[in-house]
């Protein structure tokens, strides 16, 4: 149970980023619009860390959840210390 719990609280740092990502490059509020702009920038999330997992020197291979929360979590903490 662990692991997978693990693996669930990873990936929601992207999860939490997209939508804020989308929010603030698109400048808008409405749900209508940003339902499916936070889902294709979630989506180009996962994959750009999935081809930065792969562009390792050495032909090692890292997880998509090593690299998300590298994207992720900056993005969270830009949020929470964000003022105004």
């Amino acid at each position: 149970m662990a692991p997978r719990k693990l693996f669930v609280q990873i990936f929601q740092a992207g999860g939490l980023a997209a939508p804020q990502v989308a929010r603030l490059v698109h400048q808008t509020a409405n749900h209508h619009t940003l339902l499916p702009m936070s889902l294709l920038w979630g989506a180009n999330m996962a994959l750009l860390a999935l081809l930065l997992g792969h562009a390792v020197p050495g032909g090692l291979t890292l997880p998509v959840n090593a690299i998300t929360p590298l994207m992720g979590v900056p993005v969270v903490m830009m949020l929470l210390t964000r003022r105004g």
